[in-house]
């Protein structure tokens, strides 16, 4: 499979969430909401049903609570790499804790 990198730098490719939905695994798309599920927040299949970032299905998290996603759709740009505004606040932040997400929007940025 071709990588598939989130705005974010996340790579859909390794995302448990995203295989099951290519696979169109129902059982697993299920034991992924049970363990993605929170405290009293408890998800669905439908919620974690998702063909990444710029994909007709999409997380109930990517959306409606991911900044980074909503930025980068309104920004019609492909991941964060390409923004202009590479690396504002919002994905620096969250970089701090994704390495190798870090890694690879550096990587596609210097290829560009």
């Amino acid at each position: 499979m071709d990588e598939i990198i989130a705005f974010c730098g996340l790579d859909c490719g390794k995302c448990s969430a995203f295989l099951a939905t290519q696979k169109n695994d129902r059982a697993e798309l299920e034991r992924v909401a049970e363990k993605w599920s929170e405290g009293d927040t408890k998800l669905t299949a439908e919620d974690v049903t998702c063909d990444g970032c710029l994909g007709e299905r999409v997380s109930k998290y990517a959306r409606s609570g991911c900044a980074i996603r909503a930025c980068g759709m309104n920004k019609k740009v492909k991941n964060c790499a390409y923004c202009g505004e590479y690396k504002c606040e919002k994905i620096a932040k969250f970089l701090q804790n994704a390495p190798k997400a870090a890694e690879k929007l550096d990587a596609i940025r210097k290829s560009l």
